[in-house]
């Protein structure tokens, strides 16, 4: 992921990527919502003509460990879709599962350091951050219904959704 993002500061982030690229306006229109959704979360541009999305947020309310597990799971979705397109040439589909399996996996072991702290083994640390993000997605998710949340419930349900299909996607060989 980090090869998509093309500028960063705190607050303010663009990346490009193919996911987004020839977007139709009600599709563009549902993922800017969602975004918009996310506590913290200030303002989103897509433009699917160049394939770019532009997300600024405010660094008080969203921290950017959080950001971080936003867009691997949205990159995470976003590839699924691209995948689907690609299910002619499965070389291009492979090619594009280890490429977002290596995105996220750098992105969660960014994450892991602030998530699993003191953990000396690397791949552990990464398993319990992906882990206790889920977990923490899945509670806020039950929380947020049980107050009456729904646009918060579905914003979270579906982030946990996509960790648990990158979990899934992970230990595929195991299943």
């Amino acid at each position: 992921m980090q090869d998509m993002i093309r500028s960063f500061v705190p607050g303010r982030l663009r990346a490009r990527h193919p996911g987004l690229l020839g977007m139709d306006a009600e599709t563009v229109a549902q993922t800017t919502e969602t975004i918009l959704a996310l506590e913290g979360i200030t303002d989103v541009a897509i433009n699917p003509r160049v394939g770019s999305i532009k997300i600024e947020w405010d660094p008080n309310v969203l921290s950017e460990e959080d950001l971080v597990g936003y867009l691997a799971m949205y990159e995470a979705m976003l590839n699924v879709g691209s995948d689907e397109q690609q299910e002619s040439s499965p070389v291009q589909a492979n090619a594009a599962d280890a490429k977002t399996c290596a995105c996220i996996d750098s992105l969660l072991e960014k994450g892991a350091r602030l998530i699993a702290p003191g953990q000396k083994n690397a791949k552990r640390a990464k398993r319990m951050a992906q882990n206790r993000l889920m977990l923490a997605l899945l509670g806020g998710s039950v929380a947020s219904l049980a107050s009456g949340c729904y646009r918060v419930h579905a914003v979270l349900g579906w982030s946990f959704v996509g960790l648990l299909a990158l979990h899934l996607y992970q230990h595929r060989n195991v299943l």
